[in-house]
């Protein structure tokens, strides 16, 4: 109804309804399990797995049925998108204190404006395994949390950076919030359309 209505306007106020640009989430999926708590090490681990021969063939068949030029160019904006990975450490803990950390892994999802192409992208990454003779084995978890003030998956409520934004007036302890570091990259470029498996 809003957005058949498209303008609203009265004496005081008047707005325009336009439907939103929807996007890919960044956020992709967790590791925990891993026994260390180097960023470094964990994401030079995903970067070998991302850019190994499994994942090569699976996106080489991907982009198989495209004409040269669409194919050329999905390549390259999954590249984009394999090289735009950031990761986050979150302090999580276990039974008892103890230290149990979660890696988060984001990429930058504006890459791909195809959904069906990013549902099977991110499919097949979230189900490789990610180890290291350093850090042992891993669990994957694409939907590791719920967080109970801002509904977000990649961080449990004690973890909830919302608190901490000016003007809240919610419940949360503001002594509790870890430091985001990760950046969101500033790559720019669009997924070739067609892209199927």
């Amino acid at each position: 109804m809003l957005l058949q209505q498209t303008v609203w306007a009265s004496q005081t106020i008047t707005f325009r309804i336009i439907p939103p640009e929807m996007t890919c989430p960044s956020f992709l999926f967790a590791i925990k399990g891993l026994h260390t708590n180097s960023e470094d090490l964990v994401k030079k681990c995903i970067r070998d797995t991302w850019n190994d021969d499994i994942t090569t063939q699976f996106i080489q068949n991907g982009v198989a049925p495209m004409g040269k030029k669409e194919r050329d160019n999905a390549i390259r904006s999954i590249q984009k998108f394999k090289d735009s990975m950031w990761t986050e450490l979150l302090d999580t803990k276990g039974e008892g204190g103890i230290q149990k950390p979660t890696f988060n892994v984001y990429a930058n999802s504006e890459l791909i404006n195809d959904s069906n192409a990013w549902s099977n992208i991110h499919t097949h990454l979230a189900g490789r395994s990610y180890h290291n003779s350093k850090f042992g084995h891993r669990q994957n978890t694409i939907t590791p949390n719920h967080c109970g003030l801002c509904h977000g998956v990649d961080h449990p409520r004690g973890l909830c950076p919302f608190p901490e934004i000016d003007g809240w007036k919610g419940p949360g302890d503001t002594n509790t919030i870890p430091q985001r570091t990760g950046r969101y990259p500033q790559n720019s470029g669009r997924f070739a359309p067609g892209f199927r498996y």
